[in-house]
């Protein structure tokens, strides 16, 4: 293996977590979604949330450099903004070796998407869709989340994974979202 090469494994905070009303998590846009589609849902996933110790022994057991999860936005930010809860200390306690940190897998606050049906545009950067280079920066929500990020390695930089965006509407043009909330 190559001298900088880091074995790793991952996983995504809806498809692993379950507990997904529990402690005070607030509801992503897929458990909104789940929830209106059938009885396919991540409630319990491979509850994780719950058995995140016995994950550490299965990784540990592995013989891998780092495990990469997902920080579920909405159980760090119950309403997409604020002060984090406790959950966040906690994570920060029992993972403390590799910082890999990326953005989200399908987990955004659900207030953050289906209040206005997509015609508002969210998210963490600004997509000019007018420029032929697409020009993207920065909103205040990705400047949040880098200071939330590199709260706990302000000394040594994390490395940070790819990063994967997910939407429910065909980019660049506002459209109706997928389920109504009640």
């Amino acid at each position: 293996m190559a001298k900088y090469f880091l074995w790793g494994v991952g996983t995504s905070a809806h498809q692993t977590e379950g507990s997904w009303n529990q402690d005070g998590k607030g509801p992503s846009i897929w458990d909104h979604f789940t929830h209106t589609r059938g009885s396919s849902t991540a409630d319990t996933a491979s509850d994780s949330y719950v058995r995140w110790n016995e994950d550490v022994e299965a990784v540990a057991y592995l013989g891998t450099h780092f495990y990469a999860f997902s920080l579920s936005w909405p159980r760090l930010f119950p309403n997409g903004t604020g002060s984090p809860n406790g959950f966040i200390n906690q994570v920060l306690q029992v993972y403390d070796s590799v910082p890999v940190f990326g953005y989200t897998a399908w987990s955004l606050v659900d207030g953050f998407e289906w209040n206005f049906g997509y015609t508002m545009r969210t998210g963490l950067f600004h997509v000019d869709f007018n420029s032929t280079g697409r020009n993207r920066a920065p909103k205040t929500t990705a400047k949040f989340y880098k200071s939330l990020a590199h709260l706990r390695y302000s000394i040594s930089p994390p490395i940070w994974g790819p990063g994967l965006f997910c939407t429910a509407c065909q980019l660049g043009r506002a459209s109706k979202p997928l389920c109504k909330v009640p």
